[in-house]
């Protein structure tokens, strides 16, 4: 998967967390933390890097 994609999947589960709480269901939150911790530490670094 390309990092945009990445970015785009973290943005959309970032949105649903912020407007949608209501929906969510804890273990959601659970199983995309245990598989997609990567992703959100890619993240991490690429908007700690310097321009």
């Amino acid at each position: 998967m390309e990092l945009s994609e990445k970015f785009i999947r973290i943005a959309r589960f970032r949105n649903k967390l912020v407007h949608l709480y209501w929906q969510i269901d804890p273990k959601e939150v659970h199983e995309y933390l245990q598989n997609n911790i990567e992703d959100l530490e890619e993240f991490k670094n690429q908007v700690e890097k310097e321009p």
